[in-house]
């Protein structure tokens, strides 16, 4: 078997720490079962669960600050405890640039294609707070505009985007059981639920989110 997970926001913060926490988990079945058979169903029991991501696995790391995300990548490799049952790329992509995205996250998305996977996952990670204040003050000129655009553009529009385009690039259309299993994750928040003062675009980018 053999998986592919894109993780985006990964060059700190949850996103890297998603990244090491897929790495332990790998560790851990591989420390429990043997690597060998690490993902056997036959052995599985209720005891030692089958995990959800099988090796080996090629972990696609996206963010705006790349030398961030080799760090993660080092970190990656560092923690992990066998030798290439996973394989990081870096990729430093602005999810908030729409005018940029389709060819940067369209090229990333047919390099993936060139391999065949069982298991496809994306975890939609990136995210930022954006302006904070009152509401009367959101908008109030020009470049405040462009901060709740950029906002709205990397917490709910690029989102929907590659989970789209994601989607299409590994469903195969009329073959669902030969289609490898797909999986997307969005990472939200308390904000998604609960209003917070002076968090509004924040909270409403939560909210979109977990819809």
């Amino acid at each position: 078997m053999k998986s592919l997970a894109i993780i985006t926001g990964a060059s700190r913060g949850i996103g890297r720490s998603i990244a090491l926490a897929i790495t332990d988990a790998i560790n851990s079945c591989a420390s429990e079962r043997g690597l060998r058979n690490c993902f056997d169903d036959s052995l599985t029991s209720s005891l030692t669960p089958r995990p959800l991501i099988s090796t080996p696995l090629r972990m696609v790391l996206i963010s705006r600050s790349v030398d961030s995300l080799y760090e993660t990548a080092r970190l990656v490799q560092q923690r992990c405890d066998h030798a290439g049952i996973i394989q990081t790329s870096c990729h430093e992509i602005d999810l908030s640039d729409l005018d940029n995205l389709p060819e940067k996250f369209g090229r990333l998305l047919e390099s993936c294609k060139k391999s065949d996977y069982d298991q496809c996952w994306l975890i939609n990670n990136a995210g930022s707070l954006g302006p904070l204040g009152p509401a009367s003050y959101l908008g109030s000129d020009a470049s405040s505009m462009k901060e709740l655009q950029h906002a709205v553009n990397l917490n709910i529009t690029s989102g929907i985007w590659i989970s789209s385009q994601f989607t299409k690039s590994f469903l195969k259309p009329c073959k669902i059981s030969s289609s490898p299993l797909i999986r997307i994750v969005n990472v939200s928040s308390l904000c998604a639920i609960e209003p917070f003062p002076t968090m509004s675009i924040y909270c409403s980018g939560k909210a979109a989110r977990d819809m």
